[in-house]
């Protein structure tokens, strides 16, 4: 019985929090989009808000359509996992190159139960607002996941692009000093001579 009754209370939570976020979803979306804006460096955040053709400031035109989506989220019944992962992707990859501190780059998130907070003002109860502090901590965790993954992709390419130009140098040093061309270097199960070898990576 306690069961059912807790699970019904938490179905009325939910739906209550959806009428009443569908009413302001759009004021807490631009209030966020611009306290995301303004996590930025000031001169960055100036072009984020001016430009809106999406030609000019692409990426700015994505955070419009991915916090707008986050929000939808915010006020449906349920998160939808994989549509706010879809829409966190677009802005945290963004995030995850720039010059800013984990901490920081991730700051973004929680400024959305702000953003709610100051336009929901009193029409939210406190059921209400640690509804909504539990799904903005939900899209948090998730965030996190992806920037770390962006992480390790960046860290991953930069690997990559060091090997590549030490292969290069190398090859350059052992064509030029050991007589040892690349493009003459025998198969993998072939031995090589002395010369052949040059340096090796």
């Amino acid at each position: 019985m306690q069961t059912r009754r807790l699970a019904y209370q938490a179905h009325w939570l939910s739906i209550m929090l959806s009428r009443t976020l569908q009413l302001k979803r759009e004021a807490i979306a631009q209030r966020w989009l611009y306290s995301v804006y303004d996590s930025y460096a000031p001169e960055t955040a100036k072009f984020l808000k001016k430009k809106k053709d999406p030609f000019d400031n692409p990426v700015g035109a994505r955070m419009v359509a991915s916090t707008a989506g986050i929000c939808e989220q915010i006020c449906a019944d349920e998160l939808d996992a994989e549509a706010v992962c879809g829409h966190l992707i677009e802005i945290i990859k963004v995030r995850a190159v720039q010059d800013m501190s984990p901490s920081k780059a991730m700051s973004f998130v929680f400024s959305l139960k702000d953003a709610a907070r100051q336009e929901l003002g009193q029409e939210a109860d406190a059921a209400l607002l640690t509804e909504i502090d539990r799904r903005v901590d939900q899209i948090a965790l998730f965030a996190f996941d992806i920037y770390v993954k962006c992480r390790e992709q960046m860290y991953q390419l930069r690997v990559n692009e060091v090997k590549r130009k030490v292969k290069t140098i190398i090859n350059k040093f052992n064509k030029e000093n050991c007589g040892v061309d690349p493009e003459d270097e025998p198969g993998e199960d072939a031995p090589l001579t002395s010369t052949q070898r040059g340096v090796e990576l």
